[in-house]
């Protein structure tokens, strides 16, 4: 009954991975390109984009598409200097008219200005006396909604924007007054309902978060959201980068993603040193994260000599659901001269498998499987001592009912001490035969899984973050689990 159920887990889990994989097929996908440092792959890198686009299931970003998204996460600091849409100005003016008494003039002009703050968090970020005036224009804003308006829904509205706007500020002084300051501080986010914030800059240079400066030695809580992060040095601000919070974070501009990919100075992942492929993995993750895109796809031509990756036009697959990198393939010139050829590469990318030249990078067990057949081995294993224990409860169980026969004194010390290790025995092989082949239907799970869902019949490069395997042994059997985080 044990075995049954545990198999119909395996066979579920199965189906959901086949799934999910099918979902994730249709996932937006954006492609960057990168430069080794060899020859030229500007035509590689279009026919490859409009080689996937061609693809059924895959849904890549066009070249408009893709400097959209770009622009939207990674802000140029001279164009934010420049033009805030006319937030402050609204600001500016709802201000004048709170103090016409023009207060439905006023609330109109403050909303309006939070919209675009909202939106547009690095107006805040890209200069701190922007954010200064928005959040005397917010105190006014909510003096209109609680005294003039009397409107406590519309009260705490307008302060849980501010909060988005303001993720660290505490409202105190005059412009708050204590009824107002009382519902702000209820509603701000705290270590229950928030998400833990710390960040890391360099020596001379600190972060701001929509404005507010962020400390390195202070650990801070804020709501999800989509936040902008500016790495100020001296009094200049150097960079600024939108990005959804959603987990607890450790803020830091300083990594090789933001050495190497100058995005919109530079509009493709430049490599300045000699970077493996986990580091290029961790990069491609983090970068998907910043873009809260489903996948990126990172394409160039490696040049021959480079110490970590094959040379020939490489495709780097990452993907956020999966936190990290799913395929890697290369291909050599004659392999994508044609346009079928190019198809076909970008195929293997997407949905894994080999060219038929044999180019791509040789096949090897990934983590997974090699944990799914080390758990089962240690399962087979334990289904050996089962076997074993089995066999001996079995002759103990023959002399005890010999001796059965035998003896007329019930309690002699022989023929207790059969009895007595009949049911040892019995008992150590329905346990090993319990957690053997749990062990062993969780390891074959575990190369299914990975054979199936993460990377049929290529190189798996997927990782596999906290795996857990627990047991529990019961009076009327053994139950075994395993559970994991991607």
């Amino acid at each position: 009954m044990l075995m049954r159920k545990m198999i119909y887990k395996i066979l579920i889990l199965t189906c959901v991975c086949l799934c999910l994989g099918a979902a994730n097929a249709f996932a937006d996908t954006i492609m960057i390109p990168i430069d080794f440092g060899g020859s030229a792959s500007v035509q590689y890198n279009d026919d490859f984009l409009k080689a996937a686009a061609e693809l059924d299931d895959v849904h890549i970003l066009d070249y408009g598409e893709r400097q959209a998204l770009l622009d939207q996460h990674f802000i140029e600091v001279s164009k934010a200097q420049s033009d805030d849409l006319g937030m402050i100005d609204l600001a500016e003016s709802g201000a004048v008219a709170y103090n016409d008494g023009e207060h439905d003039n006023a609330d109109e002009m403050f909303s309006e200005a939070f919209k675009i703050a909202v939106a547009h968090p690095e107006f805040l970020a890209v200069s701190s006396d922007a954010a200064e005036e928005m959040w005397i224009a917010g105190a006014f804003w909510l003096q209109v909604r609680y005294y003039i308006k009397n409107d406590i829904e519309a009260l705490k509205e307008a302060i849980d924007i501010m909060i988005r706007v303001f993720p660290l500020r505490t409202p105190m002084g005059s412009d708050f007054p204590d009824e107002i300051a009382s519902i702000y501080r209820e509603r701000m986010p705290n270590q229950v309902r928030g998400h833990k914030l710390q960040s890391i800059a360099n020596l001379g240079c600190t972060l701001r978060i929509n404005g507010d400066r962020l400390s390195n030695d202070e650990s801070y809580y804020i709501y999800s959201g989509n936040y902008a992060i500016a790495k100020v040095c001296g009094f200049e601000v150097v960079r600024i980068v939108n990005m959804d919070i959603y987990e607890p974070t450790l803020l830091s501009l300083e990594s090789g993603l933001f050495m190497d990919f100058d995005y919109p100075h530079e509009h493709k992942y430049v490599e300045h040193v000699d970077t493996t492929r986990d580091a290029l993995s961790e990069r491609l993750y983090l970068l998907a994260k910043i873009l809260n895109i489903d996948q990126i796809v990172l394409v160039g031509y490696v040049p021959y000599g480079h110490p970590y990756l094959k040379s020939g036009y490489t495709a780097l697959l990452a993907n956020t659901t999966r936190k990290g990198l799913v395929r890697a393939r290369t291909a050599t010139p004659d392999d994508i001269a044609t346009p079928q050829g190019m198809k076909e590469f970008a195929s293997v990318v997407f949905h894994g498998g080999q060219l038929a030249s044999g180019e791509i990078a040789e096949s090897k067990l990934s983590p997974v499987s090699w944990s799914g057949i080390a758990v089962g081995s240690v399962g087979v294993a334990t289904l050996i001592v089962g076997i074993v224990f089995g066999v001996l409860a079995k002759n103990e169980n023959d002399e005890f009912q010999r001796l059965e026969k035998i003896y007329d004194d019930r309690k002699s010390g022989s023929y207790l001490d059969h009895a007595h290790k009949r049911d040892t025995y019995k008992t150590v092989a329905d346990v090993s035969f319990g957690v053997g082949g749990g062990m062993a239907a969780i390891g074959l799970g575990l190369v299914l899984l990975d054979k199936l869902y993460l990377e049929p019949n290529s190189q798996n490069l997927y990782r596999v973050e906290g795996v857990k395997f627990q047991f529990d042994v019961h009076n009327d059997g053994v139950q075994a689990g395993l559970s994991w985080q991607f």
